[in-house]
């Protein structure tokens, strides 16, 4: 599978009854920088609210050294 360049990351909750399962999900074969994959909701929310996170940090960060934000 192959994303296009313009999506940042994909989330995926899987329901498996097996881990191997889950590891037979297509999203498994993506670079890991790209996708997150876990076994509940709680999970992937904790992941989103992280990521959320760095990333407003990041552009804090950005708009200070530009001044202009």
């Amino acid at each position: 599978m192959r994303l296009p360049e313009t999506v940042v990351k994909v989330y995926v909750v899987c329901k498996a009854e097996s881990s191997e399962e889950c590891y037979g999900c297509p999203f498994f074969k993506l670079p890991e920088d790209r996708f997150v994959c876990r076994d509940d909701y709680e999970g992937i929310l904790e992941e989103v609210s992280n990521d959320i996170e760095e990333e407003q940090a990041s552009e804090g960060d950005l708009c200070d050294s530009r001044r202009s934000c």
